[in-house]
């Protein structure tokens, strides 16, 4: 390994990678992504969101919404672990008028992918997990 290397951790989407990095894949069988099918599909400008993709968080990732949330208590996690289908963000007024029950469905799942670390986090400061809920991404 060259000693000046980076290491990229390797998207789908993503464009090929530079010079002098080593592309890095999960190479495991354990899903990473899930579909997350709307029971009540929205209509968002000339687009209709059927689907969510629910992602797990790598370490940095983890860092990055850790220190967005010690700099703006507005901060939610979805932005981190939640995706269009095709890998877009999304806009924080389609969480918002997310129907309800999708929106407590999707917080199972999010929950079931959420790394151990911010689990503990979560699991001890009721305030961090307003940072959970989907619908708490707009305003």
């Amino acid at each position: 390994m060259h000693q000046n290397s980076m290491l990229l951790i390797e998207d789908e989407s993503a464009e090929a990678p530079a010079a002098g990095v080593i592309p890095l894949t999960f190479a495991g069988n354990k899903p990473r992504t899930e579909v997350f099918a709307l029971d009540h599909h929205l209509r968002y400008g000339e687009r209709v969101i059927t689907t969510l993709e629910v992602h797990r968080m790598t370490v940095a990732q983890v860092e990055a919404f850790i220190h967005a949330l010690a700099t703006d208590s507005e901060t939610s996690i979805t932005a981190y672990m939640v995706t269009l289908s095709g890998g877009d963000p999304v806009p924080p007024e389609v969480f918002k008028g997310l129907d309800d029950d999708d929106d407590t469905r999707l917080f199972e799942v999010m929950q079931s992918f959420l790394p151990r670390r911010l689990q503990r986090v979560l699991a001890q400061s009721p305030f961090i997990g307003d940072a959970m809920s989907p619908s708490s991404q707009a305003d």
